[in-house]
């Protein structure tokens, strides 16, 4: 090509894009970031939920897969070869040093597999800690942009540009996202069509920050006008990823400002942050140099190498064949049968292109490009098992985030089909006096739930506090009913040190308590300029005091009296 591809031409908006270099760059930067605060978290508290004295620990949660007959195969996880508190630091912090190479802007194809095996691996055997949506969100957006890489050059900017497939299937990616969310609420609770949902989604949203009472003290107007939106970047926009370049632009900017705002109002780990990653996709270069530092960035984007479609659909149409083949004869296999089955044929068939390298090259008049044959087969891959998605998205039976095989390839995903309209929390309580009746009882403090009223609520960012949803979940049952709480009681009773991590206040300063006992109150948000953050009442005894002595780990927990 004579013309020169870093220089932005006058009238790009108008025409098609012509390149995703910066694309990829920032879809990677913002991946790293949330990886950064994803492994963050296991790295402080994988050792109290997950570790050999944590509330869950992996060690028996495979013994009991163990003792169901399933294999490292069935339920992939490195934690299998050892799961000791050692073992998910060590991990922990692998992924972490990777996550930071890839958030300065350093990633290739090996480094993202590392990322995605080794959080999988979490993913797999956390249990109830790991059993939200955007932990598969994370896995799926992970395995395309490794397609984005270069397969060995970590530099996004100075490698070859990325497949326009791969930005093809980022934007599919966001596409079911949005859709998802938005169809889950039109077939969820009636607030979100009588647009009184924001009323008290502020208020009742898992954890709040010191905006949300501004946006929950808005007029009831301005919350209606904020469900629309909802509906517009949710139901709406999604439609037009696939549009002309105006139109992909627009909604991508609406997907990316609703975004924005949830960052903005409340404290959804992770969730939002990500969301970001495949929004981002709707913009070609010349989009995002309108808003990047063009001096510095324009000289960094290598010219575009059109890469060869006859090698992708070429790729696409064997791999969409040898898949429909292979999927009913493997039906039969083990999980183990049919992984050493599949890395044998895929072998045999690397091995063909190998040795006909040349003569494929020659017929095609230019060399092979292995990451667009590659792309292809993965976007078979994709397009097979998004037929399940899809089916699922028309359903009224619509289900939210579900995987539909055991690497969550493709996955289904939805949040906030009801949203409740009253506020329960739970205040753990200890005491180190004999008699309960006459105690005089101190609070326990989550770092981000709101308990004292005159606390702040808590800025997250995308970091994720997995105690405290659980603790939100619980709240909604009118009486204990989760195993977890009664380990989480007779921890604390028993003094344990361990769990005390995932505590911002302990009242004792690590000595163990005579009894604890749990209350339960209604909390509402105190408008913006009164002395405190939190109003309460509806006192409940949800957990009646407990002895050391009449608790033991594995017990469930007495019921609670109104």
């Amino acid at each position: 090509m004579d013309e020169d591809l870093r220089a932005p031409l006058p009238w790009a908006w108008l025409g098609p894009p012509r390149r995703y270099a910066l694309t990829r760059w920032l879809i990677l930067r913002l991946l790293g970031i949330v990886y950064v605060f994803a492994f963050l978290g296991i790295a402080l508290q994988g050792r109290p939920l997950l570790g050999e004295h944590g509330l869950t620990p992996i060690t028996t949660y495979v013994e009991r897969l163990h003792a169901a007959g399933m294999t490292f195969w069935d339920v992939p996880s490195v934690l299998w070869w050892g799961a000791s508190d050692t073992a998910i630091q060590a991990w922990a912090y692998a992924g972490l040093a990777i996550a930071a190479c890839v958030a300065l802007g350093f990633a290739n194809l090996p480094m993202l597999l590392v990322l995605w095996a080794i959080y999988g691996s979490f993913e797999r055997v956390g249990q109830l800690w790991f059993g939200f949506g955007w932990e598969l969100q994370l896995l799926e957006t992970t395995l395309i942009a490794a397609f984005l890489v270069h397969p060995w050059d970590p530099r996004p900017l100075a490698a070859r540009p990325p497949p326009v497939a791969a930005i093809v299937l980022m934007r599919w990616l966001a596409f079911r996202i949005m859709l998802g969310a938005g169809l889950i609420k039109l077939r969820g609770d009636a607030c979100w069509t009588e647009l009184t949902c924001l009323d008290a989604h502020f208020e009742t949203q898992p954890i709040p920050n010191p905006l949300s009472p501004w946006f929950h003290h808005l007029p009831h107007a301005v919350h209606a006008a904020g469900v629309v939106f909802n509906h517009l970047a949710e139901v709406v926009a999604p439609w037009f990823v696939f549009g002309p370049r105006r139109l992909r632009i627009l909604a991508g900017c609406a997907m990316a400002a609703f975004q924005l705002v949830l960052i903005a109002s409340g404290n959804l780990a992770f969730l939002n942050w990500l969301t970001l990653v495949p929004i981002v996709a709707c913009f070609d270069d010349d989009a995002l140099l309108a808003v990047l530092p063009r001096r510095w960035i324009a000289a960094r984007i290598p010219a575009d190498e059109p890469r060869d479609g006859r090698q992708l659909a070429f790729a696409f149409g064997v791999a969409l064949v040898a898949i429909l083949i292979w999927v009913p004869a493997a039906d039969g296999l083990g999980a183990a049968a049919q992984v050493v089955t599949a890395a044998v044929l895929i072998g045999a068939l690397v091995v063909v292109l190998v040795a006909k390298r040349r003569a494929l090259a020659a017929r095609l008049g230019r060399p092979l490009d292995g990451h667009q044959l590659a792309m292809g087969c993965f976007a078979a891959l994709v397009a097979i098992k998004s037929v399940a998605v899809v089916q699922n998205l028309a359903s009224h039976h619509q289900a939210m985030n579900r995987s539909f095989d055991r690497l969550a390839l493709v996955n289904t995903y939805g949040a906030f089909g009801s949203v409740g309209d009253v506020r329960h929390e739970l205040v753990i309580e200890g005491t180190e006096d004999a008699d309960p009746a006459r105690a005089t009882w101190h609070a326990y403090e989550l770092p981000c739930k709101p308990g004292d009223p005159t606390r702040r609520p808590c800025v997250l960012g995308p970091y994720h506090r997995r105690l405290d949803w659980l603790v939100w979940f619980a709240a909604m049952k009118d009486q204990p009913g989760d195993p977890w709480v009664a380990t989480l009681v007779w921890k604390l009773l028993d003094g344990d040190p361990i769990v005390r991590e995932l505590l911002a206040v302990d009242p004792f300063d690590g000595r163990p308590p005579a009894w604890v006992r749990i209350r339960r109150f209604v909390y509402h948000l105190a408008p913006p300029d009164a002395p405190v953050w939190w109003t309460r009442d509806s006192e409940q005894l949800w957990l009646p005091p407990v002895a050391r002595d009449g608790l033991d780990s594995g017990d469930p927990v007495p019921g609670g009296g109104r």
